[in-house]
């Protein structure tokens, strides 16, 4: 059901699940498995469950019985990154929470505006860690913490912490809004932030990893430190794709002559293949 977490109750038995009201609560103990999973805080099931194994570490908020990341099928809640089991994904399920929200975090849309309750919501999940599919979570609250929520001014400074979080975590639009700031600030940890985006493809971050990277491998070039050649090559040519063909190219050169770096066969035959693969793309 619909609700943040301020506005939920909360199981009084096991502590574990939250819900809008009764009705919403006695319909889940009745009819959505409840009953069977559900143990009082603190204590052992009980001796009639048969349960060896230890509970989950990161239960799906649903059931509570697997890890949310549990099966192929397992979803993802766009908005606050929750994740929800394989089992627990049914059609009907995914339809109820697209319609009437996602019961963590509340939210219909990842679209929404958020406000000071999301905040709370989201900084809980954050806390799960970041292998939990929280870096979403973390755009979401940078994105209000540059707003300003509930009449407050907005953080910049923890908005840019976030966006480093959502980054390193794999989100996108993070690493492109980090690395756009530390260009904007002449700092060459931006070329490691659009190499993360251009990782995933985006074709602007391929764009200024490409320039900037054959930029400094030139200057280095000329000044004689092959050794720092090779290093932006490598930058550039771990991409992949035809738009990095002579970064590789030109790294089966260095490798097969040791020129910068320590004479390897292995390695130049390695990018000569990829280089000719990307070529013929």
């Amino acid at each position: 059901a619909k609700g943040t977490l301020g506005s939920l109750s909360r199981c009084e038995k096991c502590r574990a699940v939250f819900y809008c009201n009764r009705a919403c609560q006695r319909k889940h103990w009745t009819e959505g498995g409840h009953k069977k999973v559900c143990r009082r805080h603190g204590t052992a099931p009980p001796s009639h469950v048969a349960d060896p194994e230890p509970g989950p570490e990161n239960p799906c908020p649903i059931c509570l019985v697997h890890e949310d990341n549990y099966g192929e099928g397992h979803t993802m809640c766009q908005f606050c990154g929750q994740l929800k089991c394989a089992k627990c994904s049914t059609i009907e399920t995914l339809v109820k929470i697209q319609t009437e929200g996602c019961f963590v975090c509340g939210q219909v849309s990842p679209d929404d505006a958020g406000d000071a309750d999301d905040i709370v919501a989201l900084a809980a999940l954050m806390k799960r860690g970041p292998q939990r599919t929280t870096a979403h979570a973390a755009w979401r609250i940078a994105m209000l913490r540059m707003q300003g929520v509930d009449g407050a001014r907005p953080d910049l400074v923890e908005a840019e912490r976030l966006f480093r979080v959502a980054a390193d975590n794999g989100h996108l639009k993070s690493q492109m809004i980090v690395a756009s700031d530390y260009a904007r600030k002449g700092s060459l940890d931006s070329v490691t932030y659009f190499a993360m985006a251009a990782k995933q493809g985006q074709v602007a971050a391929m764009a200024a990893v490409g320039a900037t990277c054959q930029q400094k491998a030139n200057a280095a070039t000329k000044a004689g430190n092959d050794a720092e050649a090779v290093r932006w090559f490598t930058i550039a040519a771990d991409i992949g794709g035809p738009q990095f063909v002579s970064f590789q190219a030109n790294l089966a050169s260095h490798y097969a002559t040791g020129r910068g770096v320590k004479r390897s066969m292995v390695q130049a035959l390695r990018y000569s293949r990829l280089a000719a693969e990307n070529a013929d793309v």
